[in-house]
């Protein structure tokens, strides 16, 4: 696709990848070749393209997909170093849904687990949701217990009822989740931290996984206060783990 050298989105997406990518390339990270990073939109030819979908960060070709490693964070833990430090990532919990909150300004409750609903399996919670949020449709689909989690989710996140009609896609929450790391990101470089993304979450040096949670939560409540100015302020659930 061509892109018009005068396109003032385009060139902010490529500045701020320049840069992450030049602080990282200065860093010490070890475990994996890792040649930089690239944001992959979506959509590109449809009517309304404006780089609002998709857009989150891979790992440029030639090096390790770390991203998709077979044992995820463990895996990530046992085997990068940063800046000569052990791992630990901080991550979204409930990526899609709590940006879904933001978009609607909606009160939402960091404290609660969003996937912990009472009398139904969270890992079947989790399934549904991400689902529902997947394909933009809460639509009833069979019976058993795909109707219960369905009736218990709607109870617990009642933004969900609507969400055939919000005209959200998947992409667009992957857009809004994307801006936010890569606002959090740039936060910790000014302040010499390096971090790597993996979808709703940052690799970071263990030593530094509790201020990268700070500046996780501050890129996420800051962006959607500007994109909805007046609104809710959305504080989400992030999590640290190893």
């Amino acid at each position: 696709m061509a892109i018009p050298p005068d396109d003032p989105e385009a060139s902010r997406i490529t500045s701020e990848l320049q840069e992450l990518n030049a602080w990282l390339g200065s860093v010490s990270i070890e475990g994996f070749a890792f040649p930089g990073l690239r944001r992959i939109f979506a959509n590109g030819d449809q009517p309304g393209f404006r780089w609002q979908w998709g857009g989150r960060f891979y790992s440029v070709p030639g090096g390790d997909d770390y991203m998709r490693w077979k044992g995820g964070k463990s895996a990530r833990a046992a085997a990068v170093r940063l800046q000569g430090e052990s791992v630990g990532e901080v991550d979204l919990s409930a990526s899609h849904l709590t940006v879904l909150y933001g978009l609607l300004s909606e009160p939402f409750d960091p404290r609660q687990d969003p996937y912990a609903i009472e009398g139904q399996p969270r890992d079947r919670v989790k399934r549904w949701m991400t689902y529902a949020l997947g394909v933009g449709s809460t639509a009833p689909r069979g019976g058993g217990w795909y109707a219960k989690v369905r009736d218990a989710v709607l109870k617990r996140h009642p933004i969900l009822e609507g969400l055939d009609g919000l005209g959200v896609s998947t992409l667009d929450l992957q857009f809004h989740e994307a801006e936010v790391i890569g606002a959090a990101m740039r936060t910790l470089r000014r302040e010499g931290v390096a971090s790597l993304p993996v979808f709703d979450s940052l690799v970071v040096q263990a030593s530094r996984a509790e201020l990268a949670r700070t500046h996780l939560v501050q890129a996420f409540t800051r962006y959607f206060n500007d994109l909805r100015p007046g609104g809710t302020p959305i504080v989400p659930r992030v999590h640290i783990g190893a």
